[in-house]
């Protein structure tokens, strides 16, 4: 059983590296624009200057690969799904994966006189209304609960970002209407992580300072919240003997919102999780924690493991509802499984959500 589930384990390593290697077809964004007659039309070319057509085959030649210019380019299969997903336009953010995904859309007319020039047209307009749609998902991602990424960026590190998400790679496919035109759809994404997290994430951020810091909540909770005295002995044993795995923190039900820093707080709004815990190196490559759609989402298992501490989230806080409230004797939990050697260095935290 034992070689069994090496050689299992094996085969899916070599299924994820050979997926995340397949290269992607770049456009660069920066293409001469053709001229707008046809080289018929424009008549004689001055010495040494390429003709519209010409301009659009050398664009083409530079920017698509070899392989894909005489056909359609097929956009790769969208993964599953590895967690909690939001919406917005036309941009998906995957905040169990950890990546935002941009859609742009062109349309090409099958009565255009010079259908390669109107193709190499219609693509780079896809590509701008793609990268546009990261732009505006990255910049309108929450810090925490009570900030924007867009709102806590410095105007030198905004010029960086914007010069990484208009250099994100993209892939593209085209669709035939069947009256000589075709649709063609681009597909622009970005990783949340690495060196992408780098540039979101402010490097004020006191990343593991074991300092908790107390937060203004926009809701009030005392009182809320029933104690089950066994219940709570229980746990607290589990907590001192370091048999919890991970924490799930149930947001469910609340209309809580994922952050890229969330913090989970008591009710006097003192911190009981978030950044002040981690390395920022951990939470730069893998997330403070990640978001699922239920406890028992593969995501979630493999970061929490399979017996975390599961506490139930009273309110949410914060104009972006990314802070989550939680009961006193729930945040004093947190406190000692946090305590536990290595657990803070790991930071297998799980929040669940709608």
């Amino acid at each position: 059983m034992k070689c069994r589930l090496l050689a299992l384990s094996a085969l899916l390593v070599a299924s994820w590296v050979a997926d995340v290697s397949a290269p992607a077809v770049c456009l660069a964004q920066d293409a001469v624009a053709p001229k707008q007659a046809t080289a018929e039309q424009a008549g004689p070319q001055p010495l040494g200057q390429p003709s519209a057509l010409d301009q659009v085959e050398n664009w083409i030649s530079r920017n698509v690969d070899a392989a894909d210019q005489n056909g359609t380019v097929a956009v790769p299969e969208p993964r599953q799904q590895s967690g909690l997903t939001r919406e917005a336009d036309l941009a998906q953010v995957d905040w169990g994966a950890g990546k935002i995904t941009s859609f742009g859309v062109s349309e090409i007319s099958g009565a255009d006189l010079n259908p390669a020039r109107a193709e190499a047209l219609a693509i780079r307009k896809a590509t701008l209304q793609a990268r546009k749609q990261l732009q505006d998902a990255v910049f309108g991602l929450a810090l925490d609960g009570r900030h924007l990424v867009g709102e806590e960026l410095t105007a030198q590190q905004r010029t960086e970002l914007l010069g990484k998400l208009q250099n994100s790679p993209i892939s593209r496919q085209t669709e035939p209407d069947g009256a000589g035109g075709a649709r063609i759809e681009v597909q622009a994404e970005v990783s949340l992580r690495g060196a992408m997290a780098e540039a979101l994430i402010p490097p004020s951020v006191a990343f593991q300072s074991r300092i908790p810091p107390t937060i203004d909540l926009t809701t009030d909770v005392s009182g809320a919240g029933a104690t089950d005295v066994d219940q709570l002995e229980y746990r607290q044993s589990m907590a001192e003997l370091g048999a919890f795995t991970g924490l799930v923190v149930d947001a469910r039900g609340f209309d809580a919102a994922p952050a890229l820093l969330p913090v989970v707080a008591g009710p006097d709004g003192k911190a009981a999780f978030g950044p002040f815990l981690a390395p920022r190196s951990l939470v730069l490559e893998q997330g403070l924690a990640v978001y699922a759609h239920s406890p028992q989402d593969a995501a979630a298992r493999s970061r929490a493991g399979g017996t975390p501490l599961v506490v139930r989230v009273l309110a949410v806080s914060g104009p972006q509802r990314a802070d989550l409230v939680i009961s006193a004797a729930d945040a004093e939990l947190v406190r000692m499984l946090f305590r536990s050697e290595g657990m803070a260095d790991r930071c297998p935290a799980v929040i669940v959500m709608d």
